[in-house]
């Protein structure tokens, strides 16, 4: 994949809530769980990517994918930041904007 320098950090977020829970089988503590995942990518080429259960139980799909932002922003914000270092210290050079900035695409309204 050819890097495409008009682009800068990108996020891309999905989270399934409670998508394993079988109502069968209820005694089963890990179905009630969600899943996120996120990929990270800087100038169109990943950097960064993830899928992972949950550590708490989200009681609805909006919570479910603010959880699952908020994991992948912990790992975006530091980026951003070293991104902004390497371009202060000239290390990066063709931007096209001054600034490292970040996108963030989510597909749930309530989140």
């Amino acid at each position: 994949m050819n890097p495409d320098k008009r682009k800068g950090l990108e996020v891309y977020v999905d989270a399934d809530f409670s998508g394993n829970w079988c109502k069968e089988d209820s005694s089963d503590a890990d179905t009630a769980q969600s899943r996120n995942s996120y990929i990270i990518k800087y100038q169109n080429c990943p950097i960064v990517w993830k899928s992972q259960l949950q550590g708490e139980i989200a009681l609805s799909s909006t919570e479910s994918e603010y959880t699952g932002l908020s994991y992948a922003l912990r790992e975006a914000i530091p980026i951003m930041e070293l991104l902004n270092e390497l371009y202060e210290y000239g290390f990066i050079e063709d931007l096209a904007t001054p600034r490292i900035y970040c996108e963030v695409f989510e597909d749930n309204t309530g989140a």
